[in-house]
């Protein structure tokens, strides 16, 4: 399968998931259990495209992965930089 068919897929199942827990989902937990587990259930599924798109995009990976590099060398730099203009000096403790 596709990179594209994949994530449909899985965001697919996602969305049935949801679906079928608005039926069941009540006959299984009380009322209010249930109506607690579907804001998280749905809070959940509507956060969760970046991560599903995380998890089967090479290209939104290899740019997540250019951008924290990018990050961390420019915070690598900034702090050898602060390193190297701070006075060093070392304390001996006498007895």
């Amino acid at each position: 399968m596709k990179n594209l068919t994949k994530i449909a897929v899985f965001n697919s199942v996602l969305f049935f998931i949801v679906f079928i827990w608005q039926f069941f989902g009540s006959k299984v937990l009380g009322d209010w259990l249930f109506w607690a587990s579907l804001f998280v259930l749905s809070d959940a599924l509507s956060l969760s495209i970046p991560y599903i798109l995380l998890a089967f995009d090479q290209n939104v990976r290899t740019t997540l992965a250019k951008v924290v590099l990018d990050k961390a060398e420019r915070m690598a730099g900034n702090l050898a930089k602060q390193r190297s203009s701070q006075r060093v000096t070392s304390v001996v403790s006498v007895i």
